[in-house]
């Protein structure tokens, strides 16, 4: 449009370079650096770059990728599309193109409702900023979490939460931090640890049980069976099986702690 080239004309080459696009063009360029990291994969194999990355002859593949990863749109869409790409290439990318690592760029933040919100009405204040999602909103709100209006004492709710800033690189544009997950913690007991589907996988889930316990204590871990509502119902058997698993990441975490004091 007339208005987006005159802001451009207006910009300095530094912002020219930094800034992210706006609208359709966002969308487009989304896909757009997903094309080149297939392409990256595929040269990524073809060269065997695990082993030959610093041959001469793979000197100009290895500099283009390079300043592809240097662009912050480049960086916004690996960060989102990494988890579909292999663990070898993958590590080699954060390794040799100094792509960002996820589990480097999350902190744990306290949602607990507070200013006389009950916790239906401050779950749905935090769906309807985009804290939390659909799924996650459902779950909280579910029979088998089953948390009164008139409790006592609410549960303690946190997130998981991605600093966009730690992603991107060289920009003059900054984003919303995203969520990658969440945690509820009654009165000592963690009743639920999730990591948002598409993000499995990835040493998340072990991440935010570490840096939840520098935040609250948590004595126990209990996984009700029950209906959760858009995750599904759980059974008693799979909720022993889920169970298990957010204990070995809490026992886990604990021993770090202990390790590291």
């Amino acid at each position: 449009s007339a208005g987006a080239r005159a802001a451009d004309a207006a910009a300095s080459p530094y912002q020219r370079r930094t800034r992210l696009p706006t609208g359709d063009a966002f969308r487009n360029c989304f896909y757009f650096c997903q094309e080149l990291m297939q392409l990256m994969e595929s040269v990524y194999h073809d060269l065997d770059l695990e082993r030959t990355w610093e041959h001469p002859d793979n000197r100009g593949w290895i500099n283009v990728f390079r300043h592809w990863s240097w662009a912050p749109m480049f960086r916004i869409a690996w960060a989102a599309s990494a988890p579909t790409y292999g663990a070898r290439f993958v590590a080699f990318c954060e390794m040799r193109l100094d792509l960002p690592r996820i589990n480097d760029a999350v902190r744990v933040d306290e949602l607990t409702p507070g200013g006389g919100r009950d916790w239906r009405a401050q779950i749905e204040a935090l769906a309807v900023a985009g804290i939390v999602n659909h799924v996650e909103q459902s779950l909280l709100l579910s029979a088998a979490l089953g948390v009164s209006a008139d409790a006592a004492a609410l549960p303690r709710l946190f997130a998981l939460r991605l600093e966009w800033q730690q992603v991107l690189a060289r920009t003059s544009q900054p984003l919303d931090d995203s969520t990658l997950g969440i945690a509820v913690v009654d009165r000592g007991v963690l009743r639920v640890l999730r990591i948002q589907d598409h993000l499995r996988k990835l040493g998340l889930g072990a991440e935010f049980m570490r840096l939840l316990l520098a935040r609250v204590a948590v004595d126990a871990v209990e996984l009700r069976s029950g209906d959760y509502g858009i995750v599904g119902p759980v059974g008693p058997r799979e909720a022993a099986a889920l169970q298990a698993q957010i204990t070995a990441l809490w026992q886990q975490a604990l021993k770090h702690r202990r390790a590291g004091n």
